[in-house]
This record gives C-alpha cells, sequence and structure tokens, in this order.
C-alpha cells in the first residue's frame, strides 16, 4: 500500500491531511432534527493499518447520560493513485438494532461523503425500516461536524442528525 502513494507527493499529502482530520477521539453535542432531541456523543476513529480505520460511535442523554444509539464498523480510504478508486470512502458499520450498512462516497482533505449502497437487516430489525443513509463529514476550524440524511420505508429522505465534535486526544 505504501509503495501506491509514495511516488505522488500530492497523493499522499491529501491522504494525509485525510488521516489527520478523522483520526481521534471527537466529543461533543449533537441533535436528532426531528423532535429536537439532543445527546452528548464520542466518536472514535483509529487507524488500523494502511486505509483501514476503525469507528466506534456512542451518545448519551445530555441530562442523565443513559446510553442512546451506538454503531461500530470500519472506513476504508482509497487515494487518487488507485485508478477507479480515486478519492473513494467506504463505511461498513453494524447497528445493535439489527441493521448492517454498506456507504460508498468521496474525500478530500477536509470532507467525506457517504451513501447508501447495500442495508441488510435481522429478522428482528422493526419497521420503520431505514432505506437510505447519506452522511458527510466536515472538518472546519479544528472542528468535526457531521450531517446525516435518513430514509425510511414510511419516509423519504429528510434531514436526520447534526452535530459538532471536538478532538479530545
Amino acid at each position: 500500500y505504501q509503495r501506491r502513494v509514495h511516488g505522488d507527493n500530492n497523493i499522499r499529502n491529501q491522504f494525509q491531511q485525510t488521516i489527520m482530520f478523522l483520526q481521534g477521539v471527537w466529543r461533543g453535542l449533537g441533535k436528532v432534527i426531528e423532535g429536537n432531541l439532543s445527546y452528548r456523543e464520542e466518536l472514535t476513529i483509529t487507524q488500523l493499518k494502511g486505509n483501514v480505520f476503525s469507528m466506534i460511535q456512542r451518545t448519551q442523554h445530555p441530562e442523565t447520560g443513559n446510553a442512546l444509539h451506538s454503531e461500530q464498523g470500519y472506513i476504508r480510504l482509497f487515494p487518487e493513485s488507485e485508478g477507479a478508486n480515486k478519492g473513494r470512502a467506504e463505511f461498513i458499520i453494524s447497528h445493535p438494532f439489527g441493521v448492517g450498512e454498506i456507504e460508498e462516497g468521496t474525500y478530500d482533505e477536509t470532507t467525506v461523503r457517504v451513501e447508501t449502497t447495500q442495508l441488510v437487516r435481522s429478522a428482528t430489525a422493526r419497521e420503520p425500516y431505514t432505506t437510505k443513509l447519506v452522511r458527510v463529514f466536515q472538518f472546519v476550524d479544528g472542528r468535526l461536524s457531521y450531517k446525516v440524511q435518513m430514509a425510511t420505508t414510511k419516509q423519504d429522505l429528510y434531514d436526520h442528525l447534526e452535530a459538532v465534535l471536538e478532538r479530545s486526544t
């Protein structure tokens, strides 16, 4: 992998800048836009090797500290030098309520944008079923923000979540 991005400094720099803005433990406040529910969040992104990262996201009620939601999975980034995978990002995420998702998209030095390409559900997953997710992460002024849009079997794509996080480590 290192040999593939070693030869072109611009490609290597773009990849390194993306790694820098993603990696770390991020904490902050988010909200469910519909219903205006706030939550505290911790997002941990760790480079495992080369272009592969682990991701663990947990949210809590801001006052009680009770767990609200969690998801975990992997992020894979493919630098421009990889031909058909130019600036490509892939997320593979699992949820404790019986859903697994694959999201694909693009990245640059400050933004990662992915959307659902595949969703799978266990037999015990409950309706309304998620049918599509779009996630956009942006790094601005030392903060990581994200917005998530979601569609379900009962509602077209809508703004679902947003958060602003600060790096704690």
